[in-house]
C-alpha cells in the first residue's frame, strides 16, 4: 500500500528531522520527505495540516498478561489499546503464567502478535526460572527466539545473582532491566512512606528501598561492563544515582512511568485502588526531581508499565488491591502535558517515545529513515478530549485518569504501512 501523509510538522529524533512536509510510503517502507504541497491531494493521501507526523510510538515495559491471564488482558486488546495511544511497538515483561523464561513462551508471544497484526511485540525473558530468583534462564536460547532482554520484573534479584546475569547477558549485548525494590525495606508496604501514609494509617514504602538497589544495580554494571536499564524510577535520591552513573561511565539507562510525573501520594487520601502501583506514587519533592531528570535526559525514556487487573481484583479494600494501572491509552497526552508545561520540547518528548527505548533494547524501530518500516503515528497536539471509561479498549478499566481532560489526541496510527487505527 502506498500512502502520503501531507504537510504535517514531521519530527523524527533519530535523523535530527523536524519540518513541514509530506511522508512518502511506499510498499510498507518509509520512501523518504517531500516539500509541503498545497494543490489537491492525490488518491491514497491524508493532509495532516496542523498535525505532527512521528515515528510510531516504542513502549519498552508493559504487561499484557498473556498467556495465563487473559481474563485481565490478552496480545489482541493489548494491541488495540496500543495502536489507540500511538504505539506500534511494545517489549513485554515476563510475569505471564507460565513465567517466559523458556522459549515456548516466547515464540508463543511472537506468533500470537504476527497473527492479530496491529503491533510488533518484543518478549523481554525472565532473567531466572519461574523468576524466582535461584537458577539463571538460558540467555542464548531465549534470544534465539526472540527476546530482546531479561528481568525478573516485579520481582527483585538478589546481588551475586544479578551480578551473573549482568556478566552473561553482556556475552550477547543485552540489557538487564531491573524492578528496583529492597524487600526487607518495602515489605508490606502499599504506598509512600511520609507524612500522608502516617495520616492514612497506611504501611509505607520508602524511597530508600529502591534507591539502594539502583546504587548496587550500577555498582554491578561497573564491575561487569554490563548494560543495566532502571526500570519505573520513582525517587529523587534514584535519579541523582543514575546521574552519577552516567558521567562515571557506567552503562546505565532508566525510564519513568507517566504517573509517576503527574500523581504525587497525597491522592491516595480517597484511598482509591487505581492508584495503587508499584513503585508508588511519591511526595512532590520526587515529582519535581523525576522532572527534572526527564528534561537532563538523565532518564532516557516514558515507559508506560501498562498493567491491567480486572475490576473484580480492584474493587477490594486499598491494602488488598493489586499493584497496577492501564498507560497504554493516555501515555501521549501526559507526555504532551510536560511539553505545554515547558518540561520538554516536543521533539524530546518524541525521543523518549521512539528512538530511545528502540536503542536500549536495539530493536529497528521508533525512526522514519528512508527504507524502515513505515510505523508512523499522526497526533493533533492541541485537540483537547476527555478520557473516558467508554474510550477504554483494554479488557480492564484500571486507570486514575478516567475523567480527565486531555490535550492531544492520536488521528492514525500506521503499522508496516497500513492503517490499523484512524478518528
Amino acid at each position: 500500500m502506498n500512502l502520503r501523509i501531507e504537510n504535517g510538522r514531521i519530527i523524527d529524533p533519530a535523523n535530527n528531522i523536524d519540518k513541514t512536509g509530506t511522508l512518502v510510503i511506499r510498499n510498507g517502507k518509509i520512501a523518504g520527505i517531500e516539500k509541503a504541497k498545497t494543490a489537491r491531494r492525490a488518491k491514497g493521501s491524508f493532509d495532516a495540516t496542523g498535525m505532527v507526523i512521528c515515528p510510531g510510538l516504542v513502549d519498552m515495559h508493559v504487561h499484557l498478561r498473556d498467556p495465563g491471564q487473559e481474563y485481565k488482558e490478552d496480545i489482541e486488546s493489548g494491541s488495540l489499546a496500543a495502536v489507540k495511544g500511538g504505539f506500534t511497538t511494545l517489549a513485554c515483561m515476563p510475569n505471564t503464567d507460565p513465567i517466559n523464561d523458556n522459549p515456548s513462551v516466547t515464540e508463543y508471544m511472537i506468533k500470537k502478535t504476527r497473527r492479530v497484526g496491529l503491533i510488533h511485540l518484543y518478549p523481554i525473558a525472565a532473567i531466572s526460572k519461574g523468576s524466582q530468583g535461584k537458577e539463571l534462564t538460558e540467555f542464548g536460547v531465549l534470544k534465539r527466539a526472540g527476546a530482546v532482554a531479561f528481568s525478573d520484573d516485579g520481582q527483585p534479584t538478589r546481588a551475586g545473582l544479578m551480578r551473573r546475569a549482568l556478566e552473561y547477558a553482556s556475552q550477547f549485548d543485552m540489557p538487564i532491566l531491573d524492578h528496583c525494590e529492597e524487600r526487607d525495606l518495602s515489605r508490606d508496604g502499599v504506598m509512600h512512606e511520609g507524612e500522608v501514609s502516617a495520616l492514612l494509617g497506611l504501611k509505607g514504602w520508602p524511597g530508600e528501598a529502591e534507591s539502594t538497589i539502583v546504587y548496587r544495580n550500577i555498582q554491578l554494571a561497573a564491575m561487569t561492563q554490563a548494560r543495566i536499564h532502571m526500570c519505573h524510577l520513582s525517587t529523587s535520591e534514584s535519579v541523582a544515582q543514575v546521574r552519577a552513573g552516567k558521567r562515571a561511565g557506567v552503562r546505565v539507562t532508566a525510564e519513568v512511568a507517566p504517573h509517576h510525573l503527574f500523581l504525587e501520594d497525597r491522592a491516595l487520601e480517597s484511598f482509591s485502588t487505581n492508584l495503587k502501583v508499584n513503585p508508588p506514587l511519591r511526595s512532590r519533592p520526587h515529582i519535581r526531581s523525576l522532572r527534572q531528570g526527564l528534561k537532563q535526559d538523565v532518564i532516557d525514556a516514558i515507559a508506560t508499565d501498562h498493567a491491567p487487573h480486572a475490576d473484580f481484583e480492584k474493587q477490594t479494600v486499598f491494602e488488598s488491591a493489586p499493584f497496577g494501572l492501564l498507560g497504554l491509552q493516555t501515555a501521549l497526552p501526559l507526555g504532551l502535558q510536560l511539553c505545554h508545561e515547558k518540561v520538554l520540547t516536543l521533539k524530546q518528548l518524541i525521543s523518549k517515545l521512539t528512538i530511545l527505548p528502540a536503542r536500549i533494547l536495539n530493536i529497528p524501530h521508533g525512526t522514519l529513515t528512508v527504507g524502515s518500516r513505515a510505523d508512523v503515528t499522526i497526533f493533533a497536539p492541541s485537540r483537547v478530549w476527555q478520557f473516558r471509561a467508554e474510550d477504554i479498549v483494554s479488557k480492564s478499566h484500571n486507570s486514575p485518569f478516567i475523567g480527565r481532560e486531555m490535550r492531544g489526541e492520536v488521528i492514525r496510527t500506521i503499522h508496516n504501512g497500513r492503517v490499523v487505527y484512524s478518528v
